[in-house]
């Protein structure tokens, strides 16, 4: 079956691979079949990790860049604290 990954969408991207389920009956459980890898992948948590629509694997992966984009400006504002808490010291 052909699905997207979506575990390293912020760093790699969201990919297109081939899989199976794993033969131990987890439903959330695949294998990567191709293109082949050295060693066997798997991916846990379908809906998270991978999905098996290209629009599911879209909208969670943007979902992923808003909460990290927000995370960075949280740690902005608590860094611009930090200057501004220090700065008559300099």
């Amino acid at each position: 079956m052909r699905v997207w990954i979506t575990k390293l969408a912020l760093s790699r991207g969201v990919f297109e691979i081939e899989a199976d389920f794993c033969p131990a009956n987890q439903t959330d459980q695949i294998v990567q079949t191709k293109p082949y890898p050295k060693h066997a992948t798997f991916y846990y948590g379908k809906g998270i990790n991978w999905h098996d629509t290209a629009q599911g694997a879209m909208v969670y992966a943007v979902k992923m860049q808003n909460a990290e984009v927000q995370k960075l400006r949280d740690k902005a504002v608590k860094l611009q604290k930090k200057v501004i808490k220090f700065s008559p010291l300099v």
